[in-house]
């Protein structure tokens, strides 16, 4: 199988992929930060992610993101071993309930990502809280992005409320 990747508002590509049996796989929003204060965050606490934390966050992660264990564990292991990038294991009392990562990018601007809630905390508040423990995580950047996959409602409607608006739009077909 070949994935295609298309910036949706390329003319010339969409002239390429007409030219192949593809068919449109989804589609992911590119969101930067424009407006909003920061939501509170009374019940949950984060902790920048150790090498002895990362098979919890993995764990956690998985949940969520439905990766196989050795996707998971490469995709926090990049966060906690790249200088420029950092991950967060948000806790519920003493639970392990969720992640953050984020990228320091040039220019002072911040990439996050690895963003979940463990699905039984899912649409229960713990979102905004945790959006409120990253925004303040990464309040010294110029600008704050983020990806989310189009079909993904519920943090869109999330990310929207933080203040977050869409700028650009990746597309992904797979060629039949």
């Amino acid at each position: 199988r070949t994935l295609f990747v298309l910036g949706s508002e390329s003319a010339a590509g969409r002239a390429v992929m007409a030219r192949y049996p593809v068919e449109l796989s989804h589609s992911e929003y590119r969101m930067i930060r424009r407006w909003g204060s920061i939501p509170d965050s009374p019940d949950l606490t984060s902790v920048v992610v150790t090498p002895e934390l990362v098979e919890t966050c993995v764990q956690v992660s998985r949940d969520y993101f439905g990766m196989s264990l050795e996707d998971a564990r490469a995709f926090i292991l990049t966060s906690v071993e790249e200088p420029d990038r950092e991950a967060h294991l948000v806790y519920l009392k003493d639970r392990p309930v969720g992640t953050y990562l984020f990228q320091h990018k040039e220019l002072g601007e911040a990439f996050l990502y690895g963003v979940g809630i463990v699905t039984d905390l899912q649409g229960k508040g713990y979102g905004r809280q945790l959006m409120g423990l990253a925004l303040v995580d990464v309040a010294k950047a110029s600008r704050v992005a983020l990806d989310v996959d189009s079909a993904n409602t519920p943090a869109l409607r999330l990310y929207r409320s933080c203040g977050f608006e869409q700028v650009f739009r990746i597309d992904y077909y797979l060629l039949q």
